[in-house]
C-alpha cells in the first residue's frame, strides 16, 4: 500500500472557504478546553504497541494521538496551546492529563506499527491545524490508515449544515413577522 501524504493547505485567520470564521471557532473551543475534571485514567505504557492510537475524552471532543513508544505520544496540539497548531511529541501523562482515556486502533503487527511512527514522526513540527479540515483526528487516521479524516469534524459539519438549512428556510417568513409586529408611528 502506498500512502500518499495529506495536502495541507494553511488557512488564514479567516478561513474564505468557511462558514465560520477561526476565531469564532476558537473562542468557542477555548471555553471547553482543559476542563476535564475527574479522576486520571491510568495508562500501562508497558502495554501499549508503538503506531496505537490514545484517545482522550475531553469536555466537548475527543483529543487523538499516537503512541511511539518510551512512554511517548505524537499529537496535533491545536489552537489552545499554539496559534496555528503543532504536531509535537509529548509524553503519555501530559497527552493525556487528568481526563479519561481509551486505546483506539491498535496496529496489527510490529512492522505496520513502526511505519505509523514513521508517519507521525514525518509531520513533527507541522503547524497548519485547522479544526474543520486538519485536526487531530485527521493527522492519528491518515497516520494509521493513510485516509486524512474526523469524524468528529464530519459530524459537526453536517449539524452546521442542518443548521444553516433550517435558518434559510425561516428568512424568508422573518420580514412577514416583523411587519406585522411594527405598526407605524405617526409623528405629528
Amino acid at each position: 500500500m502506498v500512502l500518499v501524504r495529506p495536502k495541507v493547505v494553511c488557512y488564514p485567520a479567516t478561513n474564505p472557504a468557511a462558514a465560520i470564521p477561526n476565531e469564532v471557532v476558537m473562542s468557542c473551543l477555548k471555553s471547553v478546553l482543559r476542563v476535564c475534571g475527574g479522576e486520571a485514567s491510568p495508562v500501562r505504557t508497558q502495554s501499549l504497541k508503538p503506531g496505537t492510537e490514545l484517545i482522550v475524552d475531553r469536555l466537548g471532543y475527543r483529543h487523538h494521538g499516537i503512541y511511539v513508544g518510551e512512554g511517548l505520544v505524537i499529537h496535533y496540539a491545536g489552537w489552545v496551546s499554539y496559534s496555528r497548531g503543532l504536531i509535537e511529541t509529548v509524553t503519555v501523562g501530559d497527552f493525556v492529563g487528568r481526563c479519561p482515556v481509551r486505546v483506539g486502533r491498535v496496529p496489527s503487527e510490529s512492522q505496520h506499527g513502526n511505519d505509523i511512527v514513521r508517519r507521525a514522526r514525518s509531520r513533527l513540527g507541522e503547524r497548519c491545524y485547522d479544526v474543520l479540515r486538519n485536526n487531530c483526528e485527521h493527522f492519528c487516521n491518515w497516520c494509521q490508515v493513510g485516509e486524512s479524516r474526523s469524524t468528529q469534524a464530519d459530524l459537526l459539519l453536517q449539524r452546521m449544515d442542518r443548521m444553516v438549512r433550517l435558518v434559510r428556510s425561516m428568512v424568508p417568513r422573518l420580514p412577514l413577522r416583523l411587519t406585522t409586529c411594527l405598526k407605524p408611528m405617526v409623528v405629528r
